[in-house]
């Protein structure tokens, strides 16, 4: 890259073994602090909140939340899973039955 002002990144850490996962967010965080802004997508959310300044939560194309990284109540995992129900699994009955 030459020097950009923005980066825009869509899961930067999706697929990543943890030592060039940690690689690369030491290097964002470099760049960030030599000026770059830095843009990107993830559900890897314990490493959004390492890494991002502030954190946006856009659920079905409105923002549930918006806010500075060090301002969150709750971790990032936290507040996604009080924003976002999850499905109840159905588990088959099959499962956990003595064997015949």
């Amino acid at each position: 890259l030459h020097n950009p002002q923005v980066l825009i990144l869509d899961e930067p850490f999706e697929g990543i073994e943890p030592v060039m996962a940690e690689t690369i967010r030491e290097l964002l965080i470099t760049l960030s602090r030599l000026g770059v802004t830095i843009l990107f997508t993830s559900h890897i959310l314990s490493m959004v909140q390492r890494v991002a300044t502030h954190c946006i939560l856009i659920r079905n194309g409105v923002v549930a939340w918006n806010s500075r990284t060090e301002e969150l109540p709750a971790t990032l995992e936290a507040m996604y899973f009080d924003a976002v129900e999850a499905p109840t699994p159905e588990v088959p009955s099959w499962i956990g039955s003595p064997p015949s």
